[in-house]
């Protein structure tokens, strides 16, 4: 009845949280890849100069930005799992359950948040003209 009800809400809310938490974590991959490229452009323009073809950079970036994305999750899953036994141990019973298809999920989906916020950045940097760059060294 009511109480069914109630848990429904909740799990509703819960989820909502976790996906507006989700994609303000992609964005900040994104932003964080751009802000790295922006500052970088001299570097890109030399690795481009000595030969370095698009692809090297755009996969050097993703790289980046993976490695990147594969960090937050293992910190999002350490501060989850610790707030998740704090959970269970005030009120004493099993709300929140951690298992190894989470796991899974939560890195595949950090990995794609990973990927997806390094590919503008990506592009951005295999696009840079190593002239104009190197003229402003």
């Amino acid at each position: 009845g009511d109480l069914n009800v109630t848990l429904d809400i909740f799990e509703g809310f819960i989820l909502t949280i976790a996906i507006v938490s989700a994609v303000a974590g992609g964005m900040s991959i994104f932003i964080i890849m751009l802000m790295s490229i922006m500052e970088r452009l001299q570097e890109f323009g030399v690795f481009k100069a000595t030969g370095w073809s698009n692809s090297n950079i755009i996969v050097s970036v993703l790289l980046e930005s993976v490695t990147v994305s594969l960090i937050g999750s293992a910190v999002g899953l350490v501060i989850g799992f610790s707030v998740g036994q704090i959970i269970n141990s005030s009120l004493g019973s099993t709300l929140a359950l951690f298992d190894r298809t989470l796991v899974v999920q939560v890195v595949i989906f950090g990995v794609v948040m990973g990927v997806l916020g390094g590919v503008l950045p990506a592009i951005k940097a295999a696009r840079i003209s190593p002239i104009e760059t190197l003229q402003s060294l």
